[in-house]
C-alpha cells in the first residue's frame, strides 16, 4: 500500500496542530489514533506497507488497520484512492474549531483492555485457534471490539465456544450478522439457563418455527407494513402451542370480520379457542337427570291375555 502526503515535502519533523489533538482525543479509538500516525510517519520515510505488515508491526488486528484507513477518510484526513494506496491531507494545513466531544455507551465487556486480551493472544495458542475459527465461519476479520466481544464469551464468562457458534449460525440464517448482536444473544441465552448444544439447538428451532407460523397468520389476516405488537404475538403463540391450523385461523378471521367489520384479536381467540371448533352442540333429545337410569321391565303380554280370559270364563 503507498502512503504519501498530498502536500508539501519530505521533512524530518512534522508539526501536529494542537487543535488536531483536541479535537480527536476525547474520542477517537487508540488504535486508530496510532494508526494514522504511523501512517503519517511513513510518509515522511517514504516507505509503502501492506495493511498485514502494518499491524504486525503495531501489534493491532489486520481489520482493524482497514477500519483505521475508513474512520480517517470519513473524516477527511485521508483519501483512499482506487488503485488501494492512502494520501494523507497535510496536518499542518488542518484546522479544528471545535471540539469533537460525543457521548458514548458504556459497552458491557469495556473494562477489558485490549492491550491485555493482546498479550494473552499471543501467549494463548487455544485463543489465537479460537479467533481462526470464529473468523472462518464468520467470514470476516475479527475488529478490535468483535476479539473483546469473543475474549468476554469465552473467557470471562466461561461460555462454550460450541454455544457462541451454534448462536452465530442461528444469526446468520436470520441476517443478524453484527457481533453485537450475536455477542448479546449467547450471554442472554446462557443466563437463562440453555447451557448445553441440545437445548440451545432445540430453542432456535422453536423460534424458526413461531416464526414461520407468524408469518403464516400475517398473511391470512393481512398485517403488512408493520410487526405484530407484544398482546397480539400472545394470543398467536397460544394459537400455536395449541396447534390451531391455517384453516382455523383463517375461518376465525372472516367470521370475525363479518361479525363486527374489523380485526380483533380477543374475538378471533374466542373463536379459534372453542373447543367444539365454534359449531353447536346437538342437544339430546331426552333430558339428563336421575331418572335416565330407571329401567322398566317388558310386560309379559301372554300372561295378561290368559288372565283376561279367564276372567270372562267365569262371568
Amino acid at each position: 500500500m503507498a502512503l504519501k502526503l498530498s502536500k508539501g515535502r519530505k521533512k524530518s519533523l512534522l508539526k501536529l496542530p494542537v487543535s488536531f489533538l483536541d479535537y480527536y482525543l476525547p474520542v477517537v479509538n487508540g488504535d486508530y489514533l496510532k494508526i494514522y500516525l504511523f501512517g503519517l510517519k511513513l510518509c515522511l520515510e517514504n516507505r509503502s506497507m501492506t495493511n498485514s505488515e502494518i499491524a504486525n508491526e503495531l501489534g493491532v488486528l489486520q481489520a482493524d488497520v482497514q477500519n483505521a484507513w475508513n474512520y480517517w477518510g470519513q473524516e477527511g484526513l485521508i483519501t483512499l484512492l482506487e488503485d488501494g494506496s492512502v494520501e494523507f491531507e497535510n496536518p499542518e494545513e488542518l484546522v479544528f474549531d471545535t471540539p469533537k466531544i460525543v457521548q458514548q455507551k458504556k459497552k458491557p465487556y469495556e473494562a477489558i483492555q485490549f492491550s491485555d486480551i493482546f498479550s494473552v493472544i499471543q501467549k494463548d495458542e487455544d485463543f489465537k485457534g479460537t479467533i481462526q475459527i470464529v473468523e472462518s465461519l464468520y467470514h470476516e476479520l475479527l475488529t478490535q471490539d468483535d476479539v473483546m466481544m469473543l475474549y468476554d464469551v469465552v473467557r470471562i464468562k466461561e461460555i462454550p465456544l460450541e454455544l457462541f457458534l451454534i448462536t452465530m449460525a442461528h444469526c446468520q440464517k436470520i441476517r443478524k450478522k453484527n457481533m453485537k448482536y450475536i455477542y448479546k444473544v449467547v450471554t442472554e441465552n446462557y443466563r437463562d439457563g440453555l447451557t448445553t448444544s441440545e437445548a440451545l439447538e432445540q430453542h432456535f428451532t422453536r423460534m424458526e418455527e413461531s416464526g414461520k407460523y407468524l408469518k403464516k397468520v400475517s398473511k391470512i389476516i393481512k398485517i403488512t407494513g408493520r410487526e405484530f405488537v407484544e398482546k397480539e404475538k400472545e394470543y398467536i403463540k397460544k394459537w400455536e402451542f395449541h396447534h390451531k391450523t391455517e384453516e382455523e385461523i383463517r375461518s376465525a378471521y372472516e367470521k370475525t370480520v363479518m361479525a363486527i367489520g374489523k380485526l380483533s384479536f380477543p374475538y378471533m381467540d374466542k373463536i379459534i379457542m372453542n373447543e367444539n371448533g365454534n359449531k353447536p352442540t346437538k342437544k339430546s333429545s331426552v333430558k339428563s337427570g336421575p331418572l335416565n337410569n330407571f329401567h322398566q321391565e317388558t310386560p309379559d303380554f301372554q300372561q295378561i291375555t290368559d288372565a283376561l280370559i279367564r276372567k270372562q270364563l267365569e262371568e
